[in-house]
């Protein structure tokens, strides 16, 4: 049944295909809520409802700033991933070189808690740490094919070998489930071929702690391609990376996993812990145009790495920059970035980024469905976490230098 609520048209889904709808429709300034005869709820914003939400800014000023100082030991580079812990602690991974570092409340650098290498502890192709227990954290390495569990301090509680054969490492972990399971995304896609998808499919899987799969929670559509040359001389266009095209998001949100990829707008799939669909959030609003200055933001970054990863991947820097210059671009940006759970059980919706960007905003949903507010950032960045009081940004300065800041929040509080 197609119908339409708050300007939004909506598709109902049930299993095995549309159903009709049995209860009324709910509505107030946050949502319309409707329950079909699967039992899949419904709720769909519409623009002004969005527009109205209550509206929130961070402090200009991070209350605390970790980024290493001078110490060698701690260069936050190539940084990538952070998960707080207990204490007001951090725990922090680069990947260049591969190393995972905790810092105290104020930022401190406290320990090295993992260095390059393969002996037991060590890292190679350290995966974000997912916080597992009170103070454990469970840490995947795709090259050692390895999976530890160690305190934040470096004492390893459980460490066993994957198998060789149930891990990749294009397949990130986004988030602990209850019963030692997680939810991983398998994303190992290059160049796409002639008679494939522009979006290769990008299953979400459920894994137990052991990385056996568990099931298939969804698969998505994975990231967006478009047709074009990957040198001057190529005689055949093949399938490139979209700059600033869709790809899919998922994370878990409470115990719940929640997923979108972009292909129907802005629309978020609820899935309880066995993968079953249970709910559909769907908002209404304008595409964001990609534009010039976000078009040369990318070519510019992509040019300042050429003699890196030319070193690093062995490939012609003149060929590289003319690759940084003729990458194609979406014309649009896609409905939504990440998906970050927060404190209080909320799920925090990032605006799509570019890297023209001078703040950055993110959206709070409730389990019942309210629009909790806006959130905007004072400068570029990347929100990394979501606490009651505090959120904890990425940022990287004009000499590509990463620091992770702690910033508090104006006003009201979720």
């Amino acid at each position: 049944m197609i119908r339409v609520v708050g300007g939004t048209l909506a598709l109902l889904l049930g299993c095995g295909g549309a159903a009709e709808s049995t209860a009324d429709v709910a509505s107030d300034a946050a949502s319309a809520v409707s329950r079909d005869s699967a039992g899949i709820t419904i709720r769909e914003y519409s623009e002004a409802a969005w527009a109205s939400a209550p509206s929130w800014r961070l402090d200009a000023e991070p209350v605390v700033t970790i980024d290493g100082g001078d110490n060698p030991e701690f260069d936050l580079t190539h940084a990538e991933w952070l998960t707080p812990v207990s204490r007001g602690r951090t725990v922090v991974v680069t990947t260049l070189p591969p190393r995972v570092m905790l810092f105290d409340s104020l930022g401190a650098p406290v320990r090295v808690v993992a260095t390059s290498g393969e002996g037991p502890g060590d890292v190679w192709m350290p995966s974000n740490p997912l916080r597992v227990g009170e103070d454990s954290l469970l840490l995947i390495d795709a090259t050692l094919d390895r999976m530890t569990i160690l305190t934040p301090e470096g004492v390893i509680l459980e460490q066993r070998p994957l198998g060789g054969e149930t891990f990749a490492w294009c397949e990130p972990p986004l988030g602990p489930l209850p019963g030692r399971r997680l939810i991983t995304v398998l994303e190992c896609f290059g160049d796409v071929r002639e008679g494939e998808p522009l979006r290769p499919p990008a299953p979400v899987l459920i894994r137990d702690f052991d990385l056996g799969v568990v099931d298939t929670a969804v698969v998505l559509a994975g990231g967006e391609h478009a047709w074009g040359l990957t040198s001057p001389s190529a005689r055949k266009p093949t399938g490139l990376f979209l700059r600033y095209g869709r790809r899919q998001q998922a994370a878990v949100w409470d115990t719940m996993i929640v997923t979108g990829d972009g292909e129907r707008g802005f629309e978020l799939e609820v899935r309880d812990p066995s993968g079953q669909l249970r709910e559909i959030l769907r908002v209404a609003g304008p595409q964001r145009p990609v534009t010039e200055a976000m078009r040369q933001a990318w070519t510019d970054r992509d040019l300042a790495r050429v003699e890196r990863d030319a070193e690093h991947g062995g490939n012609d820097p003149e060929l590289l920059a003319w690759r940084a210059r003729n990458g194609p671009y979406a014309d649009s940006l896609p409905p939504h970035g990440a998906l970050r759970p927060g404190a209080g059980g909320l799920l925090w919706v990032v605006d799509a980024e570019t890297l023209a960007d001078t703040s950055w905003a993110a959206t709070a949903f409730a389990r019942d469905g309210r629009i909790v507010g806006r959130l905007v950032g004072p400068r570029a960045g990347r929100p990394m976490w979501f606490g009651a009081d505090r959120v904890i940004v990425r940022e990287v300065d004009g000499d590509g230098v990463v620091r992770f800041g702690v910033y508090g929040v104006r006003g009201s509080r979720w």
